[in-house]
């Protein structure tokens, strides 16, 4: 269906979702990310550092509607599109 990669720092976790593209508009990107969020606070993590490419408007507005904030605008030197960065205090 997709993955779930999480990068643990000393104060936060930076992390990186997909879906294939036969699952979106299922509600699964929204459905990792609210597990996503449960487990961060299961284990005290109290940041989360997450980047979309700008084109993506799924994960945009997933991430928008969970309550993360733009911090940081970008071009990814890899795909050399536009990207934002967003942070969620839990």
């Amino acid at each position: 269906v997709g993955a779930l990669v999480i990068v643990k720092d000393c104060e936060y976790v930076d992390v990186l979702f997909w879906v294939l593209e036969e699952y979106w508009s299922l509600g699964y990107g929204t459905e990792i990310c609210l597990n996503l969020l449960q487990y961060c606070k299961q284990i005290g993590i109290q940041k989360i550092v997450a980047s979309a490419v700008d084109l993506n408007s799924a994960s945009t507005k997933i991430l928008a509607r969970l309550g993360f904030k733009q911090v940081r605008k970008f071009i990814n030197q890899e795909l050399q599109l536009p990207e934002t960065k967003y942070e969620l205090y839990v």
